[in-house]
């Protein structure tokens, strides 16, 4: 019988903030690749909320795709963003940015520029509709931080978000497909999770909206308790006593 042995997190890192005031702040950390979604953020935040006040901080560096700053860049342009110092996609300052359009903002940021556990602390609610993980160790991180996600429940991520996740934050429509980004996966390593671009709209939406009072609520510090016994001390047990059972 096989035994799974989670990963965890650093309480004394990842602490529990209070709720950020001024603009709604949403953000999403994790490799730049089709597997975590990266373009879908993108877009279903833009069509979600192009005609109000928001703030999204990514940090999603990708050192094995070379193009995956120019890539977002592009897409930013495109759809009528523009660098906070008035220039389009040339003569920016590489991987550290900040796009606008109207009362929307896009910050780029390199994975390791700041202490993640900030970027969570400083965000209303995160943003994470990954097609597939082995365990997703960023999601845990922001959710152990007292950040809410919107966040499909399958995979690596469903070991710890369990039957009691917040319906609310939680992706349940998607299709399956082989998965398949023509650069680590091509089809023939079994299928993923392609979430749903209008019911993650609606996600967004209704979190732009609710999501301070819905972190107020008695059940979701309920949640965020059961969420930060996920530590690597617990992890680190849990392989002694499968060690020496």
């Amino acid at each position: 019988e096989a035994t799974v042995i989670n990963e965890g997190y650093d309480p004394e890192q990842f602490k529990v903030q209070p709720t950020p005031t001024g603009t709604i702040k949403f953000c999403h950390v994790g490799k730049f690749e089709a597997r975590k979604g990266t373009m879908q953020v993108l877009d279903c935040f833009f069509n979600a909320l192009e005609n109000e006040d928001a703030v999204l901080e990514m940090h999603v560096e990708n050192p094995f795709i070379h193009s995956w700053y120019d890539e977002i860049v592009n897409w930013l342009v495109d759809v009528g963003f523009r660098h906070s110092e008035g220039v389009g996609a040339s003569g920016v300052s590489r991987f550290i940015s900040n796009w606008r359009r109207a009362g929307l903002t896009i910050l780029l940021r390199p994975s390791q520029s700041e202490n993640l556990a900030a970027v969570y602390a400083g965000s209303d609610c995160g943003i994470f509709p990954s097609k597939g993980e082995g365990f997703g160790l960023p999601i845990l991180e922001c959710l152990a931080t007292g950040v809410p996600a919107i966040v499909g429940n399958w995979t690596g991520q469903s070991e710890y978000l369990g039957d009691s996740y917040p319906k609310e934050l939680t992706l349940e429509r998607y299709h399956t497909e082989p998965a398949n980004d023509g650069v680590w996966y091509h089809g023939n390593r079994g299928n993923w999770n392609v979430p749903n671009d209008d019911e993650l709209i609606v996600k967004i939406q209704w979190a732009h909206k609710y999501i301070r009072d819905f972190r107020s609520e008695e059940r979701w510090a309920k949640e965020v308790a059961r969420l930060r016994e996920y530590t690597w001390d617990a992890a680190a047990h849990h392989f002694k006593k499968f060690l020496y059972k």
